[in-house]
């Protein structure tokens, strides 16, 4: 395997690598926003989807566990800052990996184009060290004699015989 096509299956992998990555924190940010509402509007925690979202949440939000602290009110509604923050932090990272995404399809692209640039380039070396044959055609001046030329008043008429053979003009 050539040092472009090694260059070019890193550059593959690695942007699979970033989609996962991608995927992950998109989807952590998409269930701390929903464990936020949640959170905010008092959900009733024996609901199965609310047990589901509050546990999914809490192993994508136990890095920023205990940073900050939550405000309860008095209806039982949670404002945990620390989700919010949470939410931040990944949004970032989102937007970090997508920008790493854009810039690897951008260096694959280059890649492709400069492997693609050396694949024509040896092709045109290839074809120019073609030796090529040629064959020197040697035309052969004939001077026909004096007395087969027509004379100066004739000239009207090879015109005329020349127009008569070729063909017409649509």
């Amino acid at each position: 395997m050539s040092d472009e096509q090694q260059k070019i299956t890193g550059l593959k992998f690695a942007k699979v690598i970033v989609w996962i990555a991608y995927f992950f924190f998109l989807l952590a940010t998409i269930i701390l926003i929903m464990a936020f509402f949640l959170l905010l509007f008092n959900a009733n925690p024996d609901a199965g989807f609310t047990q589901w979202v509050y546990r999914s949440a809490s192993r994508v939000l136990e890095p920023f566990r205990g940073i900050f602290p939550s405000a309860q009110a008095d209806n039982g509604s949670v404002v945990d800052f620390a989700v919010l923050f949470a939410i931040m932090m990944y949004g970032i990272l989102t937007m970090l990996i997508h920008s790493l995404a854009y810039w690897l399809d951008r260096k694959l692209y280059e890649q492709k184009a400069k492997a693609q640039q050396a694949a024509a380039a040896a092709a045109m070396q290839a074809d120019s060290s073609i030796p090529t044959v040629t064959t020197a055609t040697t035309t052969t001046a004939t001077t026909a004699p004096a007395s087969t030329q027509p004379p100066p008043s004739s000239a009207p008429a090879a015109a005329d015989d020349q127009a008569q053979t070729s063909p017409p003009a649509f």
